[in-house]
């Protein structure tokens, strides 16, 4: 997948809590209308996805994550302040 065939939904903000949970904020005008079963985090140029397996989103145009494999605040830490990017 290419960077042009996909579009800018946000960024994460800020980690929540020890066991990997991250706040999303959207830049998308309806995120709950999008499939947000994988998303890509745009890193040095490549499109790495990440697998959702839970998120709650809130008024505020923001939603709080758990991906797949990312299961302790030291492997979200590097996922600050990434381009996110939804199909």
């Amino acid at each position: 997948m290419k960077i042009e065939e996909a579009f800018y939904i946000g960024y994460i903000t800020k980690t929540k809590g020890l066991k990997g949970e991250v706040q999303l904020f959207f830049e998308y005008d309806e995120p709950d209308l999008l499939d947000l079963d994988v998303v890509f985090v745009d890193i040095n140029g490549k499109l790495v996805p990440f697998f959702v397996s839970s998120c709650k989103l809130q008024t505020n145009n923001t939603g709080n994550f758990y991906f797949d494999d990312i299961d302790h605040i030291d492997k979200a830490q590097p996922l600050l302040r990434k381009k996110f990017i939804c199909l």
